[in-house]
């Protein structure tokens, strides 16, 4: 079993941005922000406090890959990733993936935003 987390979904933003005229925008973006939630699990498995890792091996395996929609998959191949984060029958769930993504929600709304801005900016520029 493998813990996959993403930002999907997001097909008809980038043909939007790529008619505006950088669709390359939205993936750095997105990019960014898919880095941004693997830094911050790290954190969260590492800080000390369940579900702190023992081994750090479950922080090493964490991978950025991208979806093939547009978006990125924050993931682990690492079974008891999974457990951790939803726990089982032998134990409570201790989310470390959830925090992370939710924390840098506000992150990617500043960044796409700020990512359109500057590529509707430069589209009304070469079209004066």
């Amino acid at each position: 079993m493998k813990l996959t987390g993403g930002l999907g979904g997001l097909d008809g933003f980038n043909a939007a941005l790529a008619e505006i005229g950088n669709g390359d925008a939205l993936a750095k973006v997105l990019a960014e922000t898919a880095e941004e939630i693997r830094q911050r699990a790290m954190v969260n498995l590492a800080d000390g406090a369940p579900p702190n890792s023992r081994t750090g091996a479950l922080a090493r395996s964490l991978t950025v890959t991208p979806s093939g929609d547009g978006g990125y998959i924050v993931s682990t191949p690492l079974d008891y990733g999974w457990h951790l984060e939803f726990g089982s029958t032998a134990r409570p769930a201790m989310p470390w993936l959830t925090p992370a993504a939710d924390d840098a929600q506000p992150g990617l709304a500043d960044r796409a935003s700020d990512s359109l801005n500057a590529t509707i900016a430069g589209a009304v520029r070469c079209r004066r």
